[in-house]
């Protein structure tokens, strides 16, 4: 992975710790683009950063108050993972003891 692939995922994940999770509106408006443009807004809602950050933190924040970004529903990679095996299934299972995935 390139420099500028690993900052870029540093950033992303950065955003979503501090502003999906925390709700950090310096955070938002240092990385959102002034002319970003949302696609899909809900009828009345703005179409520009205003209206996203309206979304997160108006209506999605609210409704699931345990919202989590994306980095912290990533699988661990192998090397963070166990695998037990029992007469029929082999699971992986996280140092934490999440179990993550079952297979045949």
């Amino acid at each position: 992975m390139s420099t500028e692939q690993q900052n870029n995922k540093a950033i992303v994940a950065h955003f979503n710790k501090a502003f999906i999770e925390g709700g950090d509106m310096d955070v938002y408006e240092r990385t959102m683009h002034p002319e970003f443009v949302n696609h899909t807004p809900n009828p009345g809602q703005s179409a520009g950063p205003d209206g996203a950050a309206f979304f997160f933190n108006e209506i999605l924040r609210p409704a699931f108050p345990d919202l989590v970004g994306a980095e912290a529903l990533r699988r661990p990679p192998l090397h963070e993972r166990t695998r037990t095996k029992t007469a029929l299934n082999a699971f992986d299972i996280t140092f934490d003891g999440r179990l993550t995935a079952a297979r045949q």
